[in-house]
This record gives structure tokens, C-alpha cells and sequence, in this order.
């Protein structure tokens, strides 16, 4: 069963309840390896192209259908998964070797297993997302807590970041 396109975005969708920062905010990019044949040089992969490659799919579950599954779906649109993996990095080594496509987050790109690859703009319309922590109210002032929210501060504090949505009254 295909879902709403609509993302899940945490950044926006905290319950009341719980205490969260938001670390960054990111979009999607497809990424290949460097000499992919489907490049030839193009700075831009076409809806066409993109729909007839064989894709990489991150699935920790192993199954369902992932988000760009399912806009290409409510556009009457699919794609092949010839390979799910459970890993981002996984899937980074597969593309490295194969002719592959990974849909991923753009920070993915500052991975060091990305650094051989071609990234290009996804020729469909993805969401960006909010990458958000979450903790309950009780563990704010834990010190071991406190230290681990502020190195995840720290750590992606160099990731660029998308500036949020701003919604219409």
C-alpha cells in the first residue's frame, strides 16, 4: 500500500510533551558514481532517465515503499529497486561499484564513503525534512543527556542547512 506523498516532518511534529531541537534541515539528491554512463556530462538527470535506472533503496525494514516511491506513484510514475539495503552506508558502497542510483539526503554527500561520487538534484519534487532530536523532559537536566544533545549540536553544526518553511497564515 502506497502512502500520502506528505512528509512526516518531526521538525514541526513534536507531541507537546517532549523537549526537541532541531539540528538541521535537509533535501535530496541522487548520487552515482563518478563515471556513471547516465551522466554523459549532464548537470541535470531528467524524470525520464531518472524513472529507468535501477535504484538503491534504504529500507531498514527490508520492505515498503519509500518516499520518492511514493510521489512518483501519485504522479502515475515508478521506479525499480533493484536493491534494498538497510544502510546509508551500504548504499553508498554499492553505488561506488555499480550503476546504481541512490536517492538520499544531500548531507549524505560529507560522508567519506561519498566523496568519489557525482551528486545531482532529484528530478522530482521531494520534501526537504527536518534531522531533529527528541528526549523526554525528564532526562533535560541529566548531565550525561546534556553532554550527548551538545555534542550532536557540535557535530552538525558544519552541516548547511536548508532554512525552514515558512507556512501561510
Amino acid at each position: 500500500v502506497l502512502l500520502d506523498p506528505e512528509p512526516f516532518d518531526l521538525g514541526t511534529q513534536v507531541d507537546a510533551e517532549l523537549q526537541s531541537r532541531t539540528l538541521f534541515r535537509d533535501s535530496f539528491r541522487c548520487f552515482v558514481r563518478s563515471d556513471h554512463p547516465s551522466l554523459g556530462g549532464r548537470r541535470r538527470l531528467t524524470l525520464k532517465a531518472f524513472t529507468s535506472l535501477n535504484h538503491v533503496l534504504v529500507s531498514p525494514g527490508g520492505e515498503g515503499a519509500g518516499l520518492v516511491d511514493r510521489i512518483l506513484h501519485a504522479q502515475g510514475l515508478r521506479r525499480r529497486i533493484a536493491l534494498r539495503v538497510p544502510h546509508f552506508a551500504t548504499a553508498l558502497e554499492v553505488i561506488a561499484q555499480s550503476d546504481l542510483i541512490l536517492t538520499a539526503p544531500s548531507s549524505l554527500g560529507r560522508c567519506p564513503g561519498a566523496s568519489a561520487l557525482a551528486s545531482r538534484p532529484a528530478p522530482l519534487d521531494i520534501p526537504e525534512h527536518a534531522i531533529t532530536m527528541i528526549w523526554h523532559p525528564r532526562f533535560t537536566e541529566d548531565p550525561a543527556h546534556r553532554w550527548l544533545r551538545e555534542l550532536m549540536i557540535d557535530v552538525t553544526a558544519e552541516i548547511p542547512s536548508l532554512p525552514p518553511k515558512r507556512s501561510c497564515p
